[in-house]
């Protein structure tokens, strides 16, 4: 009311702005937790598999969170890079593969 305006939303859109140790506070909590995956290196950059060795660990172990860990990517990251890379029909039949195997044993 004082700066004239409307309501709240207004007035937070025009003076409140994140600060850096906010937002760095805010991600500690969900790094703590383990639900991020942070680079082994500070700044290098991250080798991205080529699709012949992304088919060749799907095949392996077809499991898109432990893939992630693999390759330091989030799992939804290696899904979207199977897709892209068309392996997507490699993951589900090693997928049922191995339920087949698991099966019998």
């Amino acid at each position: 009311m004082i700066l004239g305006h409307n309501g709240q939303k207004i007035t937070e859109d025009f003076y409140v702005h994140p600060v850096p140790d906010d937002l760095i506070q805010a991600h500690t909590s969900v790094l703590s937790r383990g639900d991020v995956l942070l680079p082994s290196s500070g700044n290098a950059a991250r080798q991205r598999p080529t699709k012949y060795l992304l088919k060749l660990a799907i095949q392996e172990q077809p499991n898109w969170r432990e893939l992630g860990r693999r390759y330091q990517m989030t799992d939804a990251g290696v899904r979207k890079m199977a897709k892209r890379y068309g392996l997507l029909d490699v993951y589900y039949e090693s997928l049922q593969g191995s339920c087949e195997r698991s099966a019998i044993q």
